[in-house]
Parts: C-alpha cells; sequence; structure tokens
C-alpha cells in the first residue's frame, strides 16, 4: 500500500490516492487537492494510482521526459522540432548556439495542443481500441476452434487405437488356432514313434537277459537256437528302420511390412499433418495523427531567439580561402550562402575556423599572426555587397577578420592541409539495413566494427553475443560470450578487442576462418570505451564505482603502457578515438564524447586541452587515415570536423534517436551507424573529390 508522502513527511500514515509524476511523489486526496491548487504545483501531472502502471511505455515516458538527464534536476520544458529532441533550459542555451531555431515551449502550447489534438487523439485511440476488439473477438474465435479440434483429434486416435487392436487380436486368434492344430498333429506323429522304439528297445533287452542264461546253463544246441532266434529278430529291424524317419516342423510368425516398419519404429504409424487456414487481423485503419503530422501542425509554436541576428551571423561567416574550388556554386557557398541538394549534403555550420575553439600551441601559433586583414577576404566582401543578404554576411566578417586570415596562416604552416577541409563530401541516399539473427530475437547493439575483410561486427548486449555480417548486410555468424559485450575495436587483420562491460576485462577474439576467444586483457575498472591505437596497443576508458573514468593505453600482453590524464575524470567517456596530428607518431591526440558537457574533447596525454567542439548528446567518433574526425550525435547528425576540430561537412542521417556507434570501413567510403533501439542499422556512403 502506498503511502501519502507530504502525510508521511508529517509523521502521518495515511493511504495514497493520486500520483504526482512531476514530484514522484504519491498523495493522499487532501494534500493531492491541495497540490492542484497551489500556484507552484497546480500544473503537476496528477494520477489515480490504481492506474498507475510502470511497466506501460507511456508511464515509463512520463517519468523519463520530466527531467534532463545530462543536467540534473532541470525540467524539460522545451522541444526541438529538427531533431525531435526535448530539452532543459542549459541544453536550449546549447541548441540555440549551434544553430537550432525550431524550438517550442512546451509549457506555453497546452491551449492550442488540448483545443486541436485532444479529440483527434482521442478518436485515433477509439479506431485503435475498436480494431484491436474486434482483432481480439477474431483470435477468441480461433482459440476455440484450435481447441476444438484438438478435442476431435483426441477422439480420433482413441477410435483408431480401438480398431488397430481389435484387427490385431482377430489376426492374433487365427494364428494361436494354425498353430494349436499344427503342434498337435507334430505331437501325435512323435509319440507313434515314441512308442515303436519303446517295443524295439524291451525286446532287445529280453533277448539279451536270454542269452545270458543260455550260455550259463543251456548246451551247445540250445545256444545254436537261441542265436537262431535273435538274428532273425535283427534282420527284421534292419528292414524296417527306414520306415520309422519323420520330419520336425518349426513354426514360425510372419508380418506384414507394414506393421513391422512399425514395430520397428521406422516409419511412424501415425503423424499430425497440419493444414494452414488464413486468420484476417487487420491492421489499423489510416489513422489522423502521426509524429510527423504533429510536429509539422507545431512549428508555429516556434520560440522566438532573442539571439537569432548572432546566430544567423555565426551560420553565414566567412569561410576561408582555400575551401572554393572555382565552381560559381562553391564561390556563392564561400560567402555563406548554405545550398542544399538532393545527393549532397554540405555544411550546415561554415564557421569552420572560430579563433575561439582553439587551445594550447595552435591557437598560440596562429594568433600571432592572424593580426592583419586579408586582401582576399575584402575581395570576396566586395563582390558580395549588392546583396542584402551578403551585407549581413559582410558585417559578421568585418567583426572578425582574423576568421579567414587564420585559414592561410593554417595552410602555409601545414597545420591544416587545404585538400582535406573540401575533400569530404556525404552523399545521399542513405541506406537502413535491418540486422539479420539466426534465432529472430532483436539485438540491441552496443557496439560496432568493421573487419578488414569488410565483415561487420556487431556487439549484442542484449543476447551477450557478436552478429557478424557479411559486406553486403547479410548474416555470417554469431560468437556467443558469457557476459555483455560493449565497445569493439578492430586490432590487426586477425583479431579484435571487446569490452566486457561488467568485468575488468577486454577479451581478444580471433577472426580468422571462425571467431575464436584467444585471450583476456585485465583492466583496473570496467572497460567502456576502447580504440586502437595500433596492432600491439589499445586504448581504454573505464568507469569505477563511484562514477569517475579513467583513460590507460594497455599492450596486447594486457601491460599498462601509459596513462592518460583526462581533462575532467567527472565526463564520462564511452566512446574515445585517438589519432597523430602530425605525420610523426611522437604526439598524440585523444578524443573523448562527453555527454555531460555536450561536448566532443581533444587533448594530449598530459590532460592539456586542444580544443572542445560544442555537439548535443555525442554518442559515436571514428578518426580515418588523413585524421578527419566524424562525431555522432545521438540525433541523428553526423559531423565531419578537420583534425583540429574544425567542421568540414554536417549531414542529418534520419535515423530517429539513440544513435550510439560508427564504424567505417578499409576504403573510406562507407560508414556504418548503429542505435541501441530498434534492430536496424544505417549505412552511407563517402566520396572525396
Amino acid at each position: 500500500m502506498e503511502l501519502c508522502g507530504p502525510c508521511k513527511f508529517r509523521n502521518t500514515d495515511i493511504k495514497a490516492v493520486q500520483f504526482c509524476k512531476t514530484c514522484q511523489e504519491p498523495q493522499c486526496k487532501e494534500c493531492a487537492d491541495v497540490h492542484r491548487s497551489s500556484k507552484a504545483t497546480r500544473t503537476h501531472l496528477l494520477i489515480i494510482i490504481t492506474d498507475l502502471n510502470k511497466d506501460l511505455k507511456i508511464c515509463q515516458d512520463l517519468d523519463k521526459f520530466q527531467r534532463c538527464s545530462d543536467h540534473f534536476d532541470k525540467p524539460l520544458d522545451f522541444f526541438c522540432v529538427d531533431h525531435s529532441h526535448l530539452m532543459c533550459s542549459t541544453c536550449l542555451l546549447l541548441a540555440q548556439k549551434s544553430g537550432c531555431k525550431s524550438i517550442i515551449d512546451i509549457t506555453t502550447a497546452r491551449e492550442f495542443l488540448v483545443d486541436q489534438y485532444h479529440p483527434q487523439i482521442e478518436r485515433d485511440l477509439d479506431n485503435v481500441i475498436d480494431r484491436c476488439k474486434r482483432n481480439e473477438s477474431k483470435i477468441v474465435d480461433a482459440k476455440i476452434s484450435c481447441i476444438d479440434r484438438e478435442t476431435d483429434l483426441t477422439k480420433y486416435l482413441v477410435r483408431t487405437k480401438i480398431k488397430i487392436i481389435e484387427i490385431f487380436e482377430k489376426y492374433e486368434k487365427r494364428v494361436k488356432m494354425e498353430l494349436s492344430k499344427m503342434v498337435e498333429q507334430q505331437i501325435s506323429a512323435l509319440d507313434e514313434l515314441e512308442k515303436k522304439s519303446t517295443e524295439t528297445r524291451k525286446t532287445a533287452e529280453n533277448n539279451k537277459e536270454m542269452l545270458k542264461t543260455v550260455i550259463q546253463s543251456g548246451s551247445g544246441a540250445d545256444f545254436f537256437r537261441c542265436a537262431l532266434s535273435i538274428t532273425e529278430q535283427l534282420d527284421e529291424l534292419n528292414s524296417s528302420s527306414s520306415s520309422t524317419i519323420t520330419n520336425i516342423k518349426k513354426q514360425s510368425l510372419l508380418i506384414a511390412p507394414t506393421l513391422n516398419s512399425f514395430i520397428e519404429d521406422r516409419v511412424p504409424l501415425l503423424k499430425c499433418d497440419t493444414e494452414e487456414n488464413i486468420l484476417a487481423i487487420h491492421a489499423q485503419q489510416k489513422l489522423e495523427t502521426g509524429r510527423s503530422t504533429f510536429l509539422d501542425s507545431i512549428k508555429h509554436l516556434v520560440v522566438p531567439n532573442e539571439n537569432e541576428t548572432g546566430s544567423n551571423e555565426i551560420l553565414k561567416a566567412t569561410v576561408p580561402h582555400g575551401i572554393s574550388d572555382g565552381n560559381p556554386d562553391n564561390a556563392a557557398k564561400s560567402v555563406g550562402i548554405t545550398s542544399h541538394s538532393t545527393s549532397v549534403v554540405t555544411a550546415e555550420k561554415i564557421d569552420i575556423f572560430d579563433n575561439n575553439s582553439y587551445k594550447g600551441d595552435i591557437d598560440n601559433e596562429v594568433t600571432n599572426k592572424s593580426t592583419s586583414h586579408s586582401p582576399d577576404s575584402t575581395t570576396t566582401n566586395q563582390s558580395t555587397s549588392h546583396s542584402p543578404e551578403s551585407t549581413k554576411t559582410n558585417q559578421s566578417t568585418s567583426r572578425s577578420p582574423a576568421s579567414t586570415k587564420t585559414s592561410d596562416t593554417m595552410i602555409k604552416q601545414g597545420l591544416l592541409s587545404s585538400n582535406s577541409a573540401c575533400n569530404i563530401q556525404v552523399i545521399l541516399p542513405v541506406s537502413y539495413v535491418t540486422i539479420p539473427t539466426p534465432d529472430g530475437k532483436q539485438p540491441v547493439a552496443e557496439g560496432v566494427a568493421t573487419l578488414h575483410d569488410g565483415r561487420l561486427v556487431l556487439s549484442d548486449i542484449k543476447g551477450s553475443r557478436l552478429i557478424i555480417l557479411n559486406e553486403n548486410f547479410t548474416y555470417n555468424n554469431q560468437f556467443v560470450l558469457s557476459k555483455q559485450p560493449g565497445n569493439v575495436s578492430v586490432l590487426d587483420d586477425s583479431c579484435i578487442a571487446v569490452c566486457l562491460q561488467s568485468t575488468f576485462k577486454v577479451a581478444l577474439i580471433s577472426t580468422e576462418n571462425e571467431f575464436k576467444w584467444v585471450k583476456s586483457i585485465q583492466t583496473r575498472y570496467h572497460p567502456k570505451g576502447i580504440c586502437t591505437i595500433d596492432n600491439n596497443s589499445l586504448l581504454v576508458s573505464m568507469r569505477d564505482g563511484t562514477g569517475s573514468w579513467y583513460m590507460s593505453v594497455y599492450s596486447r600482453e594486457g601491460k599498462v603502457l601509459r596513462e592518460i590524464k583526462m581533462i575532467s575524470p567527472k565526463f564520462d567517456a564511452f566512446h574515445i578515438a585517438s589519432f597523430s596530428p602530425k605525420e610523426s607518431e611522437s604526439e598524440r591526440y585523444f578524443l573523448q564524447c562527453c555527454k555531460k558537457s555536450n561536448s566532443l574533447h581533444c587533448f594530449t596525454a598530459n590532460g592539456k586541452e586542444v580544443y572542445k567542439y560544442s555537439i548535443m548528446s555525442p554518442n559515436g567518433v571514428y578518426v580515418d587515415t588523413d585524421s578527419n574526425v566524424y562525431v555522432l550525435e545521438s540525433y541523428g547528425i553526423l559531423h565531419i570536423l578537420s583534425k583540429y576540430g574544425h567542421l568540414i561537412n554536417k549531414t542529418n542521417l534520419y535515423f530517429s534517436t539513440d544513435i550510439n556507434g560508427i564504424s567505417c570501413n578499409t576504403k573510406l567510403n562507407r560508414f556504418v551507424v548503429t542505435r541501441n533501439s530498434g534492430r536496424s542499422i544505417c549505412a552511407l556512403n563517402i566520396t572525396r573529390k
């Protein structure tokens, strides 16, 4: 029995009748009335406690949609239509800084939503209920039919069994009669033979006794007469011996081949035959309400952004020298005009050289040489002065003349390749593939990696297994583990490393021919993120029991090669990467996706920050051989950055939410993106100029 929370606080036990979803506290009738009338709590959601079912998705969502998971205790009062994502006031500031404009204050949208959508949603729900009731009635009838059919078949089996027994007993009686008659005849013949043999034996015994008496007391003539009689009888015995021979008959049971097959169980005597009958369970009729129509209709409720002008200026800042390839369309892009195409998704945020994003040595090296105004920048401004839109652009550019000069300086200094900043395009359409499994169970992909031969490895945390797909996304095999797998990294051509999140181990698994367990590497804490440094070393991020994070480089043999100092031990690091910014391997940069700070952090081994790239809920990072950085938003946006954190390209994957992993093949022309809800993966092609 739930007790009223406020009354319990006052040391009074009263049964609760309602539950406040906002406060997450049960209320008695009196406290609920006060709660509903108080100015501070009158907008709280109160539910009758008997209707409270925490297994329902709507109840779980109402709990989940109350408070921000990244900024604890802040209410989710805003909604971004573009990203289909609830946010708190802190998330709102970050979203507006990132250029999001379609944001709604859900606390003030009640009147419009109730007036327009309450009757519509109620009609749709009534339609769903009515259709389900009719379907349930059909299903009940089908279940009764199945039970009746089972009863009929059971009765038929009993009747068949009785009939089989009757037929068997009939032939059993017939065989027994024939057998008895034949045995009786055989016994009679044998009795006759036995009688004759007995008479002959007794005659021979008497003759033997008489012969013995004659020899003892008779004369020679008596012996002669006795011998004459005995020899005559022996002659008769010899002449009649052939007539005493008879045949001994042996009986056997002949069984029909069909019955014999049944006895030896070679062929089933009975089996159940199935006949399919179609049960038409009709799908729902076309409903009035849907997520897309709902979002489209509420766009007029978008909250005006007080800093809209500044945001536009950020979005339309000048692209540095070296980006344009001479194409007139691309020249338009260089002054901040964002083009949209059905095949190429261009950068939505083009201010890729923001001095505020630099940290450390790069900042010092570049800023000292970027104080003079660039002639190239002046030319660009003059060429666009005839347009009001370009006037805005010129104003924003003139406020930060160092931006264009910065790019020139970096290219001259070798800090940024002019090719790497513009040689990547994300080509649409993006394809979505259902993950095939042998048992049909829905996997939950926690990690993804692409092998050198093109095969794809997905770690299924729900099924505690690795699912291996061919290059064309067909099912290849699976490898079952005793512990739940997490992130995956390819160590070399024949080995992968898998985080076993609930343990203190990283598993090394051979990928040659078939997957086999090789060994495990012992870690200090629970391994969460993993990245290959080279064929013999791995970067592993770990979390201890208090929630603090650590990062270490382990050798293939399990030895700790180096401890990496993180920017903050409280910043989460489920997804990590590492690369060398220069050709020399002496210096390495480390990347960390952090949802808590809504940023991608790049830092050195001693914890010195190189740059911080602001991104909403980052949940996946990959670095290619050109040191381009691919980072995922959880809400379906892929950002492509240069090695120093400048935005090269950005595209919407239209892949719902909960994106949690990215992997690329060895040709660097296809990426695979996973999510931890649903059983589909997203594949997109990357082309390079």
